[in-house]
């Protein structure tokens, strides 16, 4: 098929974006896919090779060329909220992952936290901050976890040791990244991830082995855990019991059918002395070779050209959106 991959974007995470893009493109042509990498600048200008477009005008060219199906490698805001997923829809070009919708849903924390509740998902106790006023929660525990409600890869996440921390990292991250903000329970555990994917071929959708994360140069998996190398320890398959691991991957399935999302998606769990809580869920999750969703699908024995095959299948051959 013809695909075009999509990389880079407005976001923090442009640079992850562009590892992502480069190995999906690089999988997708060994899967024997003639694929047109299009990179999208800061500013929202699409790079065709040497041209520079518009996202019309590189949507027109791209029809004309008959492309089969879009893969989206972008990561954060602008790809993962529904944006980029709204545009295809508008222009009539089929796209790998969630509708817009489902997207759009999975990037809002608060949202995803009512879904998951409304399920019978566990989620950690957690509070709402849309004001300064707001910040009379002296009877919440000492460490506690501040999030922004959309953002990904740890931006917008810290961890707090006392409520003097709370207060001021609160107010920081409302200057910073704009009301509501949400602060919640720290929870000890073993942190653990599952990825969700359509398989195309067996027509529905499977859970695939868990990875455990353990930082090494960070108390939790923040942005340089992630990205730097030596910065975790991922486990694939989690060493933990055979009920747990079911339980898990139950609750990763009911997480990705909750948030109506697509063809793949991968939530983030802690393992604590209750039992899972569930921290999130990626619509697009990383993708190079050593991302937590590739790992767990190598593990399952679907290597990475034949993951990315399968999504790009899935795109055309199943309306999941």
């Amino acid at each position: 098929m013809k695909v075009a991959v999509l990389m880079g974007g407005p976001s923090h995470e442009r640079e992850i974006s562009m590892k992502s893009g480069t190995q999906v493109s690089e999988a997708l042509q060994a899967a024997g896919h003639e694929v047109t990498e299009v990179v999208i600048a800061r500013d929202g200008a699409w790079h065709m090779g040497d041209d520079i477009l518009s996202p019309e005008q590189a949507a027109a060219i791209m029809k004309s060329r008959g492309m089969d199906v879009i893969f989206p490698a972008l990561h954060g805001p602008y790809g993962e909220d529904g944006r980029i997923q709204g545009f295809l829809d508008i222009v009539g070009l089929p796209y790998v992952g969630s509708s817009l919708l489902g997207a759009a849903i999975s990037m809002d924390k608060e949202i995803t936290k009512a879904l998951y509740a409304a399920h019978g998902i566990p989620v950690a106790k957690h509070t709402l901050i849309t004001d300064a006023a707001d910040l009379e929660i002296d009877d919440f525990p000492p460490k506690a976890v501040i999030k922004a409600v959309a953002q990904g890869s740890s931006f917008g996440l810290e961890i707090v040791n006392n409520i003097n921390e709370l207060k001021t990292k609160t107010i920081e991250f409302l200057r910073e990244f704009g009301p509501p903000v949400i602060v919640e329970e720290f929870i000890k555990g073993r942190e653990i991830t599952c990825g969700v994917l359509w398989d195309p071929d067996e027509g529905r959708l499977i859970a695939l082995p868990l990875t455990e994360i353990i930082p090494r140069v960070a108390d939790y998996f923040d942005f340089r855990a992630k990205y730097e190398p030596g910065g975790s320890e991922e486990i694939t398959p989690a060493p933990i019991s055979p009920d747990t691991t079911a339980l898990i991957q139950n609750l990763a399935l009911r997480a990705h059918r909750a948030l109506r999302l697509g063809s793949m998606s991968r939530t983030d769990f802690i393992l604590g002395p209750d039992g899972p809580v569930a921290l999130e869920t990626n619509s697009i999750p990383g993708f190079t070779r050593a991302s937590l969703l590739p790992q767990e699908a190598a593990a399952q024995g679907i290597g990475f050209p034949a993951l990315v095959d399968k999504l790009v299948r899935a795109a055309v051959l199943s309306d999941l959106r």
